[in-house]
């Protein structure tokens, strides 16, 4: 009888176990998108303070004024931003940040698990 060692963990489930631990702080992620020249200067500096970025009023006008409310409060209140908040992802989606961006913005690429 042979013995195979088998890697348990695929790559995609490597990826999937960093990004679900991934965070970084506001201050942190503001800077990458201001460096990746995806939020202006002022942008950047607003969504730092806890303000929402002119460039993201196109997504509160497209969500229900009680979620807009909500993601507004969200943002404002939280030091850490996490890969996986759903906040995030709407973020991403707006502002055209696959998920491959926000692993480079993450620092999760090339990483191993």
């Amino acid at each position: 009888m042979s013995i195979i060692k088998v890697n348990a963990m695929s790559e995609a489930d490597a990826l999937a176990m960093r990004r679900s631990g991934a965070s970084m702080s506001r201050q942190s992620f503001c800077l990458a998108l201001y460096r990746a020249q995806i939020l202006s200067e002022q942008d950047a500096i607003a969504a730092a303070k806890g303000d929402w970025p002119a460039a993201l009023g196109d997504l509160l006008n497209d969500l229900p004024a009680a979620e807009a409310a909500e993601a507004r409060i969200v943002w404002a209140t939280s030091p850490q931003i996490r890969r996986l908040h759903p906040l995030l992802a709407s973020i991403a989606a707006h502002m055209s940040i696959d998920d491959a961006g926000l692993d480079v913005i993450f620092g999760l690429n090339g990483q191993e698990g």
